[in-house]
């Protein structure tokens, strides 16, 4: 667990209602400030107005560029040092226009000119308040970093009082933020879990490379991650899937990607087990043992924080009937025949005899169908095979 030194902070808020004098973040760096005396974490509340100030930033460009900002605006100034958090929540209650807000990092940035570019993040919701940025300086060779925070109304119709939260904090490092540390264990109750947890603390660990068939797809991983540890009983599989949280107040892309117990979950690809993946206890008919994954919880970029959800079905895996040649599928016409191999054996090895099926690759799980050929007839037979992201790669032997 990380923890510093009281984070040295700081923070300023300019409420002069005086047009020209503190309307816009380099005019208030300068003017005389009304110091909050923020220098130890906390939760501090503020109101203020957008009314009597003008509208001097529109951000085009960045990632504040889908941020609606046409409104009149007004700056806030948090200087925070490395160790330390925090979060900014325009609050419905004591708010009375539709809001946003948007965070510019650096000191001379926070001019029309250069706003676009050095925004971090910006939170457009619906309604009177409710956005909310989360910010972490959590580069230990940074230093202190300034941040400003603009209170903006989405078109120039909106405009009036508001009420402005700010949490600091430090920086609590999560033990299970390293899949090679201490994973939490997740434990489904009668086959299922609802988990439900956040990105907030955790830091950038993974982020699998290399080429692999079955991990993200190249989807990149680059934010910040969480490990869990799932043993599955033999003769089950699980399904996993994770969501944003019911609280996220913006949308963020979290990921879940897994590695067998035994394998490098640091950052290989090559054994990564898929995204939002179904995983066979493949081990269970092997040797007959408990099969522990490891699963990394992610987020698509180092910006995307906020809470999420785990939800994982523990299903009994049932062999299909037809896994063998002794009970095939019986085929009485000509048509579309749908089946899966989801949870068959590997009953059929790549044959070491006959002119026409050596060579195939036939490593995977099998099914078996059955047909009668009058005398006459000849057939054609398709092998196309389907999943939910795409196909995968079968082959079909007579």
């Amino acid at each position: 667990m990380r923890k510093t030194s009281a984070p040295s902070l700081s923070m300023s808020l300019w409420k002069n209602f005086s047009i020209n004098d503190n309307d816009t973040c380099e005019d208030a760096a300068v003017s005389e400030t009304a110091s909050l005396g923020l220098s130890d974490s906390g939760t501090y509340n503020f109101t203020g107005t957008t009314s009597i100030f003008e509208n001097d930033y529109n951000p085009t460009s960045g990632a504040c560029s889908s941020t609606d900002s046409a409104g009149k605006d007004v700056a806030y100034q948090v200087e925070l040092s490395d160790g330390a958090y925090v979060r900014a929540t325009i609050l419905e209650e004591g708010t009375n226009f539709d809001t946003s807000m948007y965070l510019i990092m650096g000191e001379g940035n926070c001019e029309t000119d250069l706003i676009g570019d050095a925004c971090l993040m910006g939170r457009d919701v619906s309604g009177n308040g409710g956005e909310e940025i989360f910010y972490r300086n959590n580069a230990s060779d940074s230093g202190s970093q300034m941040l400003y925070f603009i209170v903006d109304g989405v078109d120039a119709e909106e405009q009036g009082e508001f009420a402005i939260q700010f949490e600091i904090g430090f920086l609590e490092t999560p033990t299970n933020d390293l899949c090679n540390g201490e994973p939490e264990t997740l434990t489904p109750v009668n086959g299922y879990l609802y988990y439900e947890g956040s990105f907030d603390f955790a830091s950038e660990d993974h982020s699998p490379t290399g080429e692999s068939d079955g991990c993200l797809d190249g989807d990149p991983a680059e934010g910040p991650d969480l490990a869990y540890t799932l043993e599955l009983e033999p003769g089950y599989s699980a399904n996993v899937r994770i969501m944003r949280g019911e609280e996220a107040t913006y949308s963020f892309s979290p990921v879940i990607y897994g590695y067998l117990a035994d394998q490098d979950c640091e950052n290989d690809a090559d054994s990564c087990l898929g995204a939002n993946f179904l995983q066979r206890s493949r081990v269970r008919k092997r040797h007959g043992e408990y099969q522990t994954l490891t699963l990394i919880a992610d987020t698509e970029d180092s910006l995307d924080w906020g809470p999420f959800v785990i939800e994982v079905l523990i299903v009994a895996m049932a062999t299909p009937e037809n896994d063998t040649c002794d009970m095939p599928t019986f085929i009485s016409e000509a048509g579309v025949y749908n089946g899966t191999t989801q949870y068959a054996t590997n009953y059929f090895t790549t044959p070491e005899t006959g002119e026409h099926c050596t060579g195939q690759d036939i490593d995977g799980p099998d099914v078996s169908y059955m047909l009668l050929m009058p005398s006459g007839y000849y057939i054609d037979a398709t092998l196309e095979g389907i999943t939910a992201t795409g196909n995968w790669n079968t082959s079909m032997y007579c």
